[in-house]
């Protein structure tokens, strides 16, 4: 009497099957071997009802397969998937790509243990063929612990049809990521700590959205209207932190106690403005008036508060012009002066200096001029030798003479 492996191999002893031991050795290797160790099949429920799979001795069968996909008509509830017979051991990856979104359990004994596989997912799992009572079915993952699965890529097949890859870099380094315990909340996205530890956090707020091109350089701006969309700008900032401005700048227009400082090469405090005083200081970073300067201004005459000579010194006749006011005339040997009429305006000053041994004429053209302390008008006067006058214009037709002059 022929007997059979756990797998349904006919195992043929001295004196069977004579005549047809090739044929029979064929079907265990070709059709019943291939299936366990290779086989994949689609095995459709066809009624919305429990189903029983047997693996059949001598023959092809469905339930001998490697890979078992389940497809189906649409499904009210869990149905359960016994696989026989219940003295059966074997592994399968089996695949819930039934209709309806029902979940399948997998069973073997009546009361034996019983493996449940979601809609959509898939399972690797076992039979002890431990009888018709105990039989058991064992997820084949859930009996490792602290497992590390080696792959390239990472599979996830669809319910039906395609898959989803997850690859790692070509040179991925030895990196390690823990996911969180639970779902995060709607917008959030997955944080590192920079140490592998993975955590929900929420992004920004809102969409931005740029120009389709933009110039190098450019400092961006939000649009008025929308507040999302950015734009360039006339302001650019270079890669080695030079900012360009093309319309000025307004500083601290808010008001606030904020002071403002600028570096020189070698002046930490080349500019710097106190906010709380108002106050600006040049060279210095405690002001003390509306304009505190520690060093030396000048304009284009010179340095303020020194009076600079205007040419060299006159050795004949010369008519003062508005280019000497703010600077000194010297009068040399041979030289004089004349104050012309509606050349200058109110304020502007000139000095004299008399570097002779004798006396010099100014003659006044002026339409008034006065001598310092005096209430007549002069056509000219007398500025002694090494003497010094200052002429103060009031107008452009008057002026006062001060100094050494008679």
């Amino acid at each position: 009497m022929a007997t059979y492996s756990n797998i349904g191999i006919k195992l043929i002893t001295t004196g069977d099957e004579s005549g047809t031991w090739g044929d029979t050795t064929n079907t265990n290797f070709s059709d019943i071997l291939d299936e366990a160790i290779a086989g994949a099949v689609t095995y459709n429920i066809a009624s919305d009802a429990d189903v029983t799979l047997t693996v059949s001795d001598g023959s092809s069968s469905d339930a001998r397969h490697a890979v078992i996909r389940f497809t189906s008509t649409t499904l009210s509830a869990t149905r359960t998937v016994t696989f026989a017979p219940d003295a059966l051991q074997k592994t399968w990856l089996v695949i819930n790509s039934t209709t309806g979104g029902q979940s399948l359990t997998f069973k073997q004994g009546s009361a034996g243990a019983t493996v449940t596989v979601p809609n959509g997912e898939s399972a690797i799992i076992y039979s002890d063929g431990a009888g018709a009572t105990n039989g058991a079915i064992t997820k084949a993952l859930d009996s490792f612990t602290n497992t590390k699965l080696s792959t390239k890529s990472l599979l996830l097949l669809g319910a039906s049809s395609g898959y989803v890859a997850i690859s790692p870099a070509a040179a991925a380094g030895s990196t390690t990521y823990t996911l969180p315990s639970a779902d995060g909340t709607i917008g959030q996205l997955l944080s590192t700590n920079g140490s592998g530890v993975l955590s929900w956090a929420s992004g920004a707020s809102g969409d931005v959205a740029g120009p389709a091109s933009s110039t190098d350089e450019a400092l961006v701006r939000f649009d008025g209207t929308t507040g999302k969309l950015l734009q360039n700008s006339n302001a650019t900032l270079t890669d080695n932190g030079a900012l360009s401005l093309e319309q000025g700048a307004v500083i601290n227009e808010s008001g606030a106690n904020s002071d403002t400082r600028i570096e020189g090469d070698t002046d930490a405090n080349l500019f710097f403005v106190d906010a709380s005083a108002d106050y600006v200081g040049i060279g210095k970073n405690n002001p003390t008036s509306k304009l505190d300067v520690d060093g030396t201004i000048k304009d284009s005459a010179g340095n303020v508060r020194a009076i600079p000579q205007s040419g060299s010194a006159k050795t004949t006749s010369y008519t003062l012009a508005t280019g000497d006011v703010g600077e000194f005339i010297e009068i040399g040997s041979g030289g004089s002066i004349t104050i012309p009429d509606t050349t200058f305006s109110a304020g502007d000053a000139i000095s004299l200096f008399n570097n002779t041994t004798g006396d010099i004429t100014v003659t006044c053209t002026i339409t008034t001029a006065y001598i310092a302390g005096a209430d007549s008008d002069v056509a000219s006067v007398t500025l002694a030798t090494r003497g010094v006058a200052t002429i103060l214009f009031i107008s452009g037709t008057v002026c006062v003479i001060s100094g050494n002059v008679s």
